[in-house]
């Protein structure tokens, strides 16, 4: 089925500022215009079941098979609204649409807004009490990009006057892009370990191009891109309370120190996936290189991990700098695979893609932990957890990143479950 936002101009309905404990926020959607119905209305939210992030990954086949991590949005509105003299009924409004006719739901809370999408089949209405629960998603789930977004690699496209490859596309560039149009005034943050621009770290002379011609892909295609280049390192993808974000799941980019005031509840489990075989084929367009590990982790195990793709078509280059232009080696993909450049003193690009998915998909003899934390504002999704001495002699010293989140805006809270890095 084919989605559609709704075009100018539309029905708008504010809650106007809310202050909840966490902050300030606001909720408005857009809707279609329907004959007979207000331009504008109040809209009463009765209750924020807030964000939830699933980043926790079960198996890998199929670019569509691969969850690309991103939020949803839970909310509960009354159903009468009103403009101050007409009062109408939001269940009336809705019932007038498609059912690919997309709501445009922008919450903001700070100063970002992320901008999802619902739909009427996305609504349940409650007869006793009045009042309508929708569930917002990410406009990746309708393969749409965000409302009034538009996806332009013109400024990032390089020609053939630097390129041997036409009119490509660095794959640093092309995330960086594609993360800007995620949302209102957002803050991509990428920590790439195979993608890098060739200015940072100032002494990277490798990486990887994608051809693209000289038109920005459609919206399907890419989302296809960006997935295909999201299996490619393991990493989590998405946006949420105004930060936009591409980050491999080993990496230890960017952490936030925890201490046991942190934490309103904290539990440890080990081994809790139970893997006994790991195998990873990750394979890069053109060439038949990539990245491969085939290892037995538990023979008492119960769970085979597989993790099989081949990877959106691309080409390995070198930065000429007496040239001032991008060309191809002589060597193949495997060598840039190899490289240490960019990640200092750690173990080679391959490996920590390796490391990202037997982490996340837990193939590790890791203390896995779960709890609530304090504060929506603690830790972001991008973000991973350094652990101090006060909260779990097992968990000393370690580092832990995301697998599940749910912000609750009303309690000032973040449900989560994590895996060590």
């Amino acid at each position: 089925m084919s989605f559609s936002p709704p075009s100018a101009p539309v029905i708008t309905l504010d809650s106007g500022d809310i202050v909840l404990k966490s902050g300030t926020f606001r909720l408005k959607m857009y809707i279609k215009t329907i004959v007979g119905f207000q331009n504008s209305y109040s809209l009463n939210v009765e209750s924020l079941e807030g964000y939830e992030v699933d980043m926790d990954l079960e198996a890998v086949g199929a670019t569509s098979d691969y969850a690309i991590n991103l939020p949803e949005f839970t909310f509960t509105v009354r159903d009468k609204i009103s403009d101050g003299t007409n009062t109408d009924n939001l269940l009336e409004l809705i019932d007038n649409l498609n059912v690919n006719e997309l709501i445009v739901c922008e919450i903001t809370f700070g100063s970002g807004a992320d901008l999802f999408y619902t739909t009427k089949d996305q609504a349940e209405f409650s007869y006793k009490d009045r009042n309508l629960k929708f569930k917002a998603q990410h406009p990746l789930k309708y393969g749409q990009l965000s409302y009034n977004k538009t996806f332009d690699l013109t400024s990032v496209r390089e020609d053939a006057s630097i390129s041997v490859v036409s009119d490509c596309v660095q794959v640093y560039n092309y995330i960086e892009e594609f993360l800007k149009v995620l949302g209102n005034s957002v803050t991509p943050y990428i920590d790439s370990k195979l993608y890098f621009n060739k200015t940072s770290p100032v002494n990277l002379d490798h990486t990887i191009a994608i051809p693209l011609g000289t038109v920005t892909p459609s919206i399907d295609a890419s989302t296809s891109i960006i997935r295909s280049i999201a299996i490619s390192e393991g990493a989590i993808i998405g946006n949420i309370l105004g930060n936009a974000y591409f980050v491999n799941r080993a990496s230890k980019g960017n952490s936030v120190s925890m201490t046991a005031s942190d934490f309103e509840d904290f539990n440890v489990e080990i081994n809790h996936k139970n893997i006994r075989n790991f195998d990873i084929n990750l394979s890069f367009n053109p060439s038949a290189d990539g990245i491969f590990d085939s290892s037995v982790f538990n023979d008492q195990g119960k769970n085979d991990v597989d993790v099989t793709f081949t990877t959106q078509a691309g080409y390995y280059v070198q930065w000429n700098a007496s040239n001032s232009r991008w060309e191809q080696p002589t060597d193949d993909i495997d060598n840039y695979l190899n490289l240490t450049t960019g990640i200092g003193t750690n173990p080679s690009r391959s490996s920590y893609v390796i490391t990202a998915y037997k982490k996340s998909l837990g193939a590790s003899d890791d203390v896995f932990i779960s709890g609530k934390i304090n504060g929506i504002t603690t830790v972001r999704p991008d973000q991973y957890m350094s652990m101090d001495g006060s909260i779990h002699p097992l968990v000393t010293g370690k580092d832990y990143r995301f697998s599940y989140m749910k912000f609750d805006l009303v309690e000032d809270s973040i449900e989560f479950e994590a895996y060590e890095i």
